[in-house]
C-alpha cells in the first residue's frame, strides 16, 4: 500500500510540481498525502483502522517529504552515528558505544538512492557520478547533521557515515560532574582560548574533536570575531 500511495502521489503531483511547491508547511504536504491515501483506498477498496491508516500516511510523508526510515533515528537522541552500506546494511551508534547493527532498513535501491538525493539537496549538494567522495551538512530537527558519502568506482557499493550531534552542546561544568575532564582541565583550555597561543584539537573519529571545538569557541574572547572555515558545517 505505501508503495501504491506513493506511486499515484508522484503520478498526481510529481515531486517539483507547483502544488507540491506550493505545499510549503508540513500541514499543507500532509493534506496532499492524505487526499491520495484516501483516494488509493477507495479504488483499491481497502478499510484500515484509524491507528493503521494513520501509520500508513506517516510512512508515506517520510517516504515522499522526509528521510525515509531514518527519521526515527534522527528524532532518537541517543543516536550519535549512522552507518549505512548500500540499501541492505544499516548500523548505529548510541553515545561512544559500538555500532550495532540494525539490519537492512530500506525496501530498495531506489529508495536508498532517493533518501541520500534529498539529505544532499538538504545541505546544498547533488548526488553525482562524477563526484565520488561528498562531505556536506544540514540540520535535521535541530540536530547539526554531517553526511559523509562515498561512491562507486571508489567502493563497490554507496557507503555512508552520517554523524548526528546534539541538539544542545553539553555545559563545560557538566563535563567536570560526568568525569569527562577536571577542573583544573578546564581551567587551563578557557584560559588557552583567551590567550595568544594557538590550539591544535587532534583525535579518532567521532571522539568528540567537534563537539569539544565547540566549547572552546565560547571562551574566545572576542567570538563574534572567529570565522569557522569547515566542509560540513557542524560547529
Amino acid at each position: 500500500l505505501v508503495e501504491r500511495i506513493e506511486a499515484a502521489f508522484i503520478e498526481e503531483y510529481g515531486l517539483d510540481s507547483p502544488e507540491v511547491r506550493e505545499a510549503d508547511t508540513s500541514t499543507k504536504r500532509l493534506k496532499l498525502v492524505l487526499a491520495t491515501t484516501d483516494y488509493v483506498l477507495a479504488v483499491e477498496s481497502v478499510q484500515l483502522q484509524d491507528n493503521e491508516r494513520a501509520d500508513l500516511v506517516s510512512r508515506v510523508y517520510s517516504n515522499l517529504f522526509g528521510y525515509g526510515p531514518l527519521d526515527a533515528l534522527f528524532l532518537d537522541e541517543r543516536v550519535t552515528t549512522i552507518s549505512l552500506e548500500g540499501a541492505v546494511r544499516a548500523a548505529v551508534r548510541y553515545g561512544h558505544e559500538d555500532l550495532t547493527s540494525l539490519g537492512t532498513l530500506f525496501q530498495d535501491d531506489a529508495q536508498f538512492r532517493r533518501v541520500l538525493k534529498r539529505l544532499l539537496m538538504d545541505a546544498g549538494a547533488e548526488l553525482r557520478a562524477d563526484q565520488p567522495y561528498i562531505e556536506a551538512g544540514l540540520t535535521i530537527d535541530e540536530r547539526p547533521v554531517c553526511i559523509t558519502l562515498v561512491l562507486p568506482p571508489v567502493v563497490i557499493q554507496p557507503g555512508a557515515d552520517i554523524r548526528v550531534h546534539p541538539k544542545s552542546l553539553p555545559t563545560p561544568e557538566s563535563l567536570v560532574e560526568s568525569g569527562f575532564w577536571t577542573t583544573q582541565a578546564m581551567e587551563l583550555l578557557a584560559a588557552l582560548m583567551q590567550s595568544p597561543h594557538g590550539v591544535l584539537v587532534v583525535g579518532e573519529p567521532e571522539s568528540g574533536k567537534t563537539t569539544l571545538l565547540s566549547l572552546l569557541a565560547r571562551w574566545l574572547p572576542q567570538p563574534e570575531q572567529a570565522i569557522a572555515v569547515e566542509r560540513a558545517g557542524e560547529l
